[in-house]
């Protein structure tokens, strides 16, 4: 039996249509959508009728959450935090991006820092400049950190099997536990 060698190919991308929904967050008239490994951004104006006005490049994975804050969008999506500026809702275009050491999966923001659940704990992102998101804070978890929700100076960590962690943030470059509840199951999501 002979197989044929394989062939050296070009391919390219032509575009991406449709993909799981598992973040939306409504600014103003406008609601923002991740859909598969995009943002789409509708007019909500008409509630009867929502129109897509704009959606991002395809971003480097499935969108798993997303905070919007005045001009720009916060979006993790495994491989990390996108910030993209939707300044022109028809046009958003990621101005910044944080490579995540372990899986991102959920994002608060507050004060200029974006506050990323990511598998192994609590990623603590200096977004100040948009255009270059660096980590200032990190904190390890027991269990593997899904979802985040900050009020203060203090976030709350859904930890999956380890239950609900808070932190303090005061020194966001040393953040540290302050205590924790046990969910007597999987923590999922965290919302305050």
């Amino acid at each position: 039996l002979r197989t044929a060698a394989p062939r050296n190919e070009n391919v390219e991308f032509i575009g991406q249509i449709g993909g799981a929904c598992q973040a939306v967050a409504v600014e103003g008239q406008h609601a923002f959508i991740g859909l598969g490994p995009r943002v789409l951004v509708l007019d909500v104006s008409n509630h009867a009728s929502p129109l897509v006005v704009g959606r991002t490049d395809v971003l480097s994975g499935i969108v798993d959450d997303m905070v919007v804050l005045g001009d720009y969008a916060y979006v993790v999506d495994g491989e990390g935090l996108h910030v993209v500026s939707v300044v022109d809702v028809k046009n958003p275009r990621e101005a910044g991006f944080y490579n995540s050491s372990c899986w991102a999966t959920g994002v608060a923001v507050q004060d200029g820092h974006a506050y990323v659940a990511d598998g192994c704990g609590l990623s603590i992102i200096d977004v100040s400049d948009p255009a270059r998101p660096s980590q200032i804070g990190r904190h390890d978890t027991p269990g593997y950190a899904l979802g985040v929700a900050v009020v203060g100076r203090l976030v709350y960590l859904a930890d999956e099997d380890s239950g609900l962690r808070i932190l303090n943030v005061v020194d966001p470059a040393h953040p540290f536990e302050v205590g924790f509840v046990d969910t007597n199951g999987e923590a999922q999501a965290v919302s305050l």
